[in-house]
């Protein structure tokens, strides 16, 4: 139980200091059913051109 809070409050001050939209780049991350997720798809999923994501 212990280490469960520790983690959950860890990810949750880390997360916290990111920008909006590396959030929202870690969450499209996180949501999808592969373990690999191409930048292309993270790229098509935040509506931004290949120069942005990169």
């Amino acid at each position: 139980m212990f280490k469960n809070d520790l983690y959950k409050n860890v990810y949750t001050k880390i997360i916290s200091e990111l920008s909006p939209t590396d959030q929202k780049f870690l969450m499209i991350m996180a949501e999808s059913d592969n373990d690999v997720v191409e930048i292309s798809h993270i790229r098509k999923q935040m509506n931004k051109s290949s120069n942005y994501v990169s």
